[in-house]
């Protein structure tokens, strides 16, 4: 038996490279289930299915129809069908009615005519969504959707209807800013008998559409189930740091997230791999102190926080059992220090004692080897725009720099890395020209960067 998908939208046919299969000729319809020929349709008025194949031929073709068993199909009659030479019209269609299309002079398998089948079922909207504690998990929420619209396939099993339905629900997440928000989740899903999704962590109502009947051109409204009443966990957890000076980076590097304060932010993710990769939005020298915060959602328990903490080259899962364990809610001035890859992991615990569920999310960044990037030049003229010699610097732990003028006076010394020459000798203007420095500096790392260059002064005329 071969096997044709339908497409059956009014006026709309998709056919196969044998240029066989089901049109809609009058009324309306809708294909509803790509594995089967099943036509969906909201009233049988009105309603003609032709069929065309290129191995009709003289011996014509037979309508047959069913109700519970293809085995039992009993004859159409002839006046509810026409037949020509390419193709055959059924006028009369029932309802909740399955068709055999019988054709060809022993052409298909087994010597025998070949037979296409077809169900045509009334759409009926989504009258009914419920749960019960057993349909939630920790990470999904089965909702049972009813009516159950069924089709009867070619072997006689009966099967749902696939319903194509879109949903959303109020979630909790991250706002641009970085504070903790309500938005909307939406989604779309197949569904048969039940609709799957992932468990809301707020309480919320969930509004559902069926795309069927919007295809169908029905003007159904949304259906909208009761208020669902999370046990979910969820933390938002993120990294935080309030003080990095503008130099204390990659002088290349733009990528940091800050928030409305400038802190540099950086939230978790619930996926290890992500949280690896958002490794490029989040490096630092060192030392680096981190606040990890947290903004638990009202499932949490008040003692259910676990932060893990690992460091190394290649991180792992698995390498966060036996690590470094904190137990409070928010961490504030979390030192690191030693280059590398650091990964964090908050495991936040439900306060429902039936469930105990729990929810886990990584944070990864990298504290760079140490380096010192020196400018050439510097245009100390008042504009704010490079108006101080000063380097640019990873993971520095002790720095001193000196700067004489073109014969030998010292105009500058300094064992501040985060400050810079403003170009002025006891509070007049330095001459422009040339000017020699000489920094000595060690990296956290035990690294030396002993560097000694000239620096060009400049000013507009």
């Amino acid at each position: 038996m071969k096997r044709y998908i339908i497409s059956l939208l009014s006026f709309f046919t998709l056919m196969n490279a044998y240029s066989e299969g089901f049109v809609v000729k009058t009324g309306t319809a809708i294909v509803a289930d790509s594995r089967s020929n099943v036509v969906l349709a909201t009233v049988a008025r009105d309603l003609t299915i032709e069929f065309s194949s290129s191995l009709i031929d003289s011996t014509g073709c037979r309508w047959y129809k069913f109700t519970t068993n293809p085995d039992s199909a009993t004859a159409v009659n002839e006046v509810e069908y026409s037949v020509d030479s390419s193709s055959t019209l059924l006028k009369s269609v029932m309802m909740d009615c399955g068709y055999i299309v019988e054709y060809g002079d022993s052409t298909c398998s087994s010597g025998e005519r070949c037979r296409s089948y077809l169900w045509v079922a009334k759409y009926r909207g989504i009258s009914s969504v419920t749960w019960s504690d057993d349909d939630a998990s920790c990470d999904e929420l089965r909702l049972k959707i009813q009516p159950t619209m069924y089709y009867i396939n070619s072997l006689g099993v009966r099967r749902p209807v696939i319903r194509h339905l879109s949903y959303s629900y109020k979630d909790y997440t991250f706002s641009s800013d970085f504070k903790p928000d309500t938005t909307e989740f939406s989604d779309k899903s197949d569904a048969d008998t039940a609709l799957i999704i992932p468990v809301p962590v707020l309480d919320t109502k969930i509004t559902i559409k069926d795309e069927l009947a919007n295809t169908l051109g029905l003007q159904l409204p949304d259906y909208v189930t009761a208020l669902y009443k999370t046990t979910a966990p969820k933390a938002l957890p993120l990294m935080r740091v309030d003080d990095k000076y503008e130099h204390e980076a990659d002088p290349n590097y733009n990528g940091w997230q800050k928030d409305s304060d400038g802190r540099i932010i950086l939230p978790f993710n619930t996926d290890f791999a992500q949280a690896l990769a958002d490794t490029s939005k989040f490096k630092s020298s060192s030392p680096i102190t981190i606040d990890l915060m947290s903004y638990p959602n009202s499932s949490v328990s008040p003692t259910g926080y676990v932060w893990e903490f690992v460091s190394g080259v290649n991180i792992t899962e698995d390498d966060f059992a036996g690590s470094l364990r904190q137990y409070d809610s928010t961490i504030y001035a979390y030192r690191f220090t030693d280059p590398g890859l650091h990964c964090v992991k908050l495991t936040v615990t439900s306060s429902d004692t039936a469930t105990k569920c729990k929810s886990y999310s990584y944070g990864c960044f990298r504290v760079s080897e140490s380096a010192i990037f020196v400018p050439n030049a510097f245009t100390p003229n008042g504009d704010g725009n490079n108006d101080e010699f000063k380097v640019a610097y990873r993971s520095i732990a002790s720095y001193r720099c000196r700067i004489y003028d073109q014969w030998g006076t010292k105009v500058y010394d300094s064992e501040d890395i985060t400050s810079g020459w403003d170009g002025t000798v006891y509070g007049s203007a330095a001459s422009i020209g040339v000017y020699f420095y000489v920094i000595e500096a060690k990296g956290v790392d035990g690294t030396k960067h002993n560097k000694k260059g000239t620096i060009n002064l400049l000013r507009s005329k």
